[in-house]
């Protein structure tokens, strides 16, 4: 989401606090939450959200999503939009969402064990296409939302098993959350933190914010993961609602899943999943490669 990414072409881009039980102790004033008492090892804070995540083995349908925001073009101006669909995701790649405006056209997103693709299906179609394995660097790409992201803010990756070894994230212990800092090397070969993930030190202890960096160290994205809710009849926490904000300008996204289930579809991943547009025959207009050069 770097300015230039946030061109108008995107517009479709798209505890209760509990009373004190012992007499004489007042109950907290609203808005106020009681200080963190979990202090927990890295191993403990990583299979918490590994463990949520495990348990989702099925295809997860977010039906009634819903994307609103504003995007600054490189003029400066800023532009509103709203947008409605469907996505569709199984762990740990297939993911697939649509989303559609009654007067822009379409958006599709998607992403198998091969390949991604990020489809603008405008007045002035557009196809951004790589593969997983030669995949170039965020602040490589001109694609406004990669799927990979995408699949770091549905909070339901697993994390690395261990942290602070040789190659793997680093772990840290702030206020309310706690982090684990990934790192990357630069076009210069140059190691930086690339994204860090923070994971909430209150129920449920799952993903609540992950961080993107470019190589000169600024953080450039930021998305919010809110409201965690099972997934209907399972016991499966998922966010409802994903706040997306540049950071290099005031542009911003918000999702929101009316409903989130298991799916029983078998042709959406047949058709829509494993076989790209391209694979399908689609027309899909000008096509730009994401992969890095060998």
């Amino acid at each position: 989401m770097h300015t230039e990414k946030w061109q108008a072409r995107s517009v479709l881009w798209l505890a209760t606090l509990s009373l004190a039980g012992i007499v004489g102790c007042p109950p907290p004033r609203e808005g106020i939450l009681p200080p963190v008492s979990d202090d927990a090892p890295a191993h403990v804070v990583i299979e918490r959200v590994n463990q949520n995540a495990r348990s989702m083995d099925f295809l997860m349908r977010a039906g009634g999503v819903s994307a609103s925001g504003k995007l600054v073009g490189a003029s400066g101006k800023r532009e509103s939009f709203d947008a409605v669909g469907t996505l569709y995701y199984r762990r740990p790649r297939n993911l697939y969402m649509e989303l559609s405006h009654v007067l822009a056209g379409k958006i599709e997103v998607g992403s198998n064990d091969r390949e991604f693709w990020y489809w603008e299906r405008l007045d002035e179609p557009r196809y951004y296409t790589g593969h997983h394995a030669a995949m170039a660097q965020a602040w490589e790409t001109e694609v406004p939302l990669r799927p990979d992201h995408l699949l770091d803010m549905l909070g339901l990756r697993e994390l690395p098993a261990e942290a602070g070894g040789p190659g793997g994230p680093t772990f840290a212990v702030g206020e309310e959350h706690y982090f684990l800092n990934f790192f990357d090397r630069g076009p210069d070969g140059n190691v930086f933190q690339s994204k860090t993930v923070a994971i909430g030190r209150r129920p449920p202890f799952l993903v609540s914010r992950v961080t993107y960096y470019n190589p000169s160290g600024k953080p450039w994205m930021r998305a919010e993961l809110k409201d965690y809710r099972p997934i209907e009849d399972t016991a499966v926490l998922a966010p409802r609602r994903i706040e997306i904000r540049s950071l290099e300008d005031q542009s911003w996204i918000n999702l929101e899943f009316s409903n989130v289930r298991p799916s029983d579809n078998p042709r959406v991943e047949q058709e829509r999943i494993l076989r790209s547009p391209l694979e399908r025959g689609e027309k899909v207009g000008e096509i730009i490669r994401l992969d890095r050069p060998s």
